[in-house]
């Protein structure tokens, strides 16, 4: 009886040593701020018809751009976060196919790590549509996320965006403050009739987040478009203010 008793002190014991782990792993590596992170080699795109439909499925290609992950609370088994400014390009057409959106992340678990990203994604021309990856065991170590999300679970005809990303180094964001002579104007140009309004001062900040060069170009992200528009007369009083974000 005495070695029964020690045996299922020692497996209560173990079994509070696996809770205490796997609560304090997502807790040790979670976010403290909101974080540029930037797509790796290994995102791609795919569009099309999968197992069990048959039709055209578009090849593979790459994805790059930036997201932004803020922390958006936690409990005793999850991290969650806020996911904003999905700003991707995948490699199809010239000069590409945007992407952008919002959404989610949540890391945690009880007796393993698991993941999950969901996004309301407007790819292209199309209306806004939900991607998500469903949870599924962690790939890679957080803060990293390798992640796989799709309308349909790669069911039938579908869309797949595979997600590799990592923060972007401080050293390759590059911030920006818009120089007296900045100006916006709305209005009809070159051929078209109508009355083009004045010229209204802008002031604000942006920041830039560099890309893997291509062949021809060097490419960045245009990230944290903090702009104010004044009055013609100079007055930022009561500006209107600009957000959001791009490519250069």
């Amino acid at each position: 009886m005495r070695i029964v008793r020690m045996s299922a002190a020692f497996v209560a014991a173990a079994l509070l040593s696996i809770l205490m782990s796997a609560g304090d792993l997502h807790a040790q590596s979670a976010l403290t701020a909101p974080t540029i992170y930037r797509l790796d080699k290994g995102s791609t795109y795919q569009s099309g018809c999968f197992e069990p439909c048959l039709c055209p499925l578009l090849e593979q290609v790459a994805v790059r751009g930036t997201m932004t992950l803020t922390p958006a609370g936690s409990d005793w088994l999850y991290d969650y976060y806020k996911v904003t400014d999905v700003n991707w390009t995948a490699a199809i057409g010239d000069p590409g196919l945007r992407i952008t959106g919002s959404g989610k992340y949540t890391i945690g678990g009880e007796f393993a790590l698991v993941h999950r990203l969901e996004l309301d994604l407007v790819v292209g021309n199309n209306l806004v549509e939900h991607f998500d990856s469903g949870q599924i065991p962690v790939a890679s170590q957080f803060p990293a996320v390798n992640i796989t999300v799709s309308i349909h679970g790669q069911f039938c005809f579908d869309t797949v965006v595979v997600v590799q990303a990592s923060s972007a180094p401080l050293t390759q964001i590059h911030p920006y403050r818009l120089l007296s002579g900045t100006t916006f104007q709305r209005g009809c140009f070159g051929m078209c009739d109508c009355l083009t309004g004045a010229e209204q001062p802008v002031a604000g900040t942006f920041r830039l987040v560099e890309l893997d060069p291509t062949p021809l170009y060097r490419e960045f992200a245009v990230v944290d478009v903090r702009w104010r528009v004044g009055q013609a007369d100079g007055s930022m009083v009561s500006g209107t203010p600009v957000r959001g974000f791009g490519m250069y």
